[in-house]
């Protein structure tokens, strides 16, 4: 029919007339939504590619995992003796371990061995330790200490048999020695010492009663051998 053919020309002649334009538009600088917008549907296509070929394979594709970074690297973890070994417990924990006591570190004790306390105090015990050893003192002691420690210690010195009252609940000053309820003891914090071969009437006490106040560690009474940074 001469109408349909004339409206085909006329189609045909718009098409040739335009193709230019929408070229010269391809090729255009795009507006920055529009990049975006092709970036991800480039991205989309690439992470379908990828999981097709990794089940053509018989893999399972998962997508890369970023950890966000935070500044400065987690410092190593390093397994060393912690002060309990001093005594019969044989426990470990990793210095750098960032839990309910903070970042641990070790004071290293002028006659060997070491105290594991908090981070924050490392400094001011080593000092302490250093000062002790040039009056002739050789200070060492048992620092950190795990919940599960605390736990066993509540165990042993509160009445047996051992009951959820005992270890949970009975008042410290029933125990014998006096001990903390788990939860509430500063070794857990890694904020106090128990020194070795420090009763009352030592040289050991002796010295600190003069001395470890000005490193920030206070004596709590009934316990010669323990002090701590709030003196409980």
């Amino acid at each position: 029919m001469p109408g349909a053919r004339i409206r085909r020309l006329i189609a045909l002649a718009v098409t040739a007339t335009l193709s230019p334009v929408v070229a010269t538009l391809a090729l255009a600088p795009q507006p920055a939504f529009a990049r975006a917008a092709h970036v991800a549907r480039a991205a989309h296509v690439a992470r379908a590619a990828h999981s097709d070929h990794a089940r053509a394979h018989g893999g399972v594709s998962r997508p890369a995992r970023t950890r966000p970074h935070h500044g400065s690297p987690r410092p190593a973890r390093v397994l060393v003796p912690d002060a309990t070994t001093l005594g019969p417990s044989g426990l470990s924990v990793p210095v750098g371990r960032v839990d309910d006591a903070g970042a641990l570190a070790a004071a290293r004790c002028p006659g060997g061995g070491a105290i594991v306390v908090s981070a924050r105090i490392r400094w001011r015990v080593k000092r302490m330790l250093a000062a002790a050893r040039r009056s002739g003192l050789w200070l060492c002691g048992n620092g950190y200490r795990a919940a599960r420690h605390q736990v066993r210690l509540r165990r042993q010195n509160c009445g047996s048999p051992a009951t959820r009252y005992s270890i949970y609940s009975k008042p410290p000053e029933r125990c014998r020695p006096h001990t903390a309820r788990p939860g509430t003891s500063m070794h857990e914090r890694g904020l106090a010492i128990d020194f070795l071969n420090c009763p009352r009437g030592s040289r050991c006490f002796a010295w600190l009663t003069v001395h470890a106040g000005r490193f920030g560690l206070h004596n709590y009474r009934p316990e010669p051998w323990h002090w701590s940074t709030s003196g409980t």
